[in-house]
């Protein structure tokens, strides 16, 4: 939908959450994200070894995005996303 908006780059930030996020939790959609869902999310990808900062700038950042789409279409999104910081 977006890619005539997002640099490459941002793009291949949104695939790579999308293989972990899926490879976490298969089918899971933006309304069933809450805190615990986050603080295990992130406990997952400090066990594969993907550093803090790009946990921090890259994966949060895009549930952020997509919290903030989900809300713009209606969607019932939890405001711990917008909230969330990860502090490891």
């Amino acid at each position: 939908k977006y890619k005539d908006l997002k640099s490459v780059n941002t793009l291949r930030k949104f695939n790579q959450v999308k293989t972990h996020l899926s490879e976490f939790r298969p089918g899971c959609s933006i309304e069933e994200v809450d805190e615990n869902f986050l603080i295990q999310y992130c406990t997952r990808l400090v066990s594969l070894n993907i550093e803090n900062s790009s946990i921090k700038h890259s994966h949060i950042k895009c549930l952020k995005v997509l919290a903030k789409e989900g809300l713009r279409l209606g969607l019932n999104v939890s405001r711990a996303i917008e909230e969330f910081t990860w502090k490891h």
